[in-house]
């Protein structure tokens, strides 16, 4: 018979056994997490314009993690990450009409805005076995083949789309591609200061005038400009004043393109916008 103290013996070799079984586990599905896995840098970009950096660290402690089981060569292969629609709307980046996601190693692959939507940019990846690893941000998704994942990701570049005609003379152009914004920015600009926020700011960006001076340049003949973002929020403008003291300014890490005024109301600012309709009066 064994005393109780062979039994307590007994029963500490095998809670001992136990715990070191478990942390053998542990170290072997959960590695260290670097300090250079911490820093790896994402730098999103709207076309030219850097409009903010986030390293690993960053994006864990600004966005919800979430778990994504996705199909790869018919296997469930298990993944954590962020959005990548929810970085963008961080950035003042509500929409584009198509991203460029880049690698470290050059890799490109560009999405369209509704494969974007489902995009994650995964950190974390679940070995089938059980085990953990901690990757640096990789492209996966659901609508995006597994062949255009991209790993490594350094960049991420959006670009935006700007429409300006007049429906009465059937005319138009459009500013889009990887440097519209800067093709838009080289037909001159002016800086404005204003209120904003209880300070005085200053903004630059193109003369609203100018813009609309691609499609009529005689300003007796317009009876409105209207203004539009890209969720269709729009505004009427028929006021000469508010016309030449307004500019549409690139505003890194709050929107693409913006209205800004030192004429109208804050509130009449409008952010991204992607269209401006030229309304002549009636002949």
């Amino acid at each position: 018979m064994k005393t109780t103290l062979e039994k307590v013996i007994a029963c500490a070799i095998v809670v001992v056994i136990v715990i070191g079984l478990a942390y053998i586990y542990y170290i072997q599905t959960s590695p260290e997490i670097s300090e250079e896995y911490e820093s790896w840098t994402v730098s999103i970009y709207c076309e030219d314009y850097l409009f903010k950096n986030f390293t690993v660290k960053d994006l864990k402690s600004n966005f919800e993690l979430m778990k994504v089981t996705l199909d790869v060569h018919g296997e469930q292969r298990t993944y954590e990450g962020f959005k990548l629609a929810d970085i963008l709307y961080n950035c003042g980046i509500p929409y584009a009409p198509w991203v460029v996601v880049i690698g470290a190693d050059g890799y490109t692959v560009e999405l369209q805005w509704e494969n974007v939507t489902n995009a994650v940019l995964s950190i974390i990846y679940h070995d089938p076995e059980g085990g953990i690893r901690y990757d640096p941000p990789r492209l996966v998704g659901e609508n995006i083949r597994h062949s255009r994942w991209v790993k490594m990701v350094a960049t991420i570049k959006t670009v935006w789309l700007l429409k300006v005609f007049s429906p009465d003379r059937s005319i138009s152009f459009t500013l889009s591609g990887y440097h519209g914004l800067s093709s838009l920015m080289a037909l001159g600009t002016k800086t404005i200061t204003v209120e904003y926020h209880g300070e005085t700011v200053s903004f630059t960006g193109v003369p609203l005038t100018t813009v609309i001076s691609q499609i009529e340049d005689n300003f007796s003949n317009i009876e409105k400009i209207i203004v539009r973002a890209w969720d269709d929020y729009q505004i009427e403008i028929t006021n000469m004043s508010a016309l030449e003291n307004s500019i549409l300014a690139v505003i890194p890490g709050k929107s693409p393109l913006r209205l800004v005024s030192s004429t109208l109301s804050k509130k009449y600012w409008v952010c991204g916008v992607s269209e401006i309709e030229i309304v002549l009066y009636s002949q």
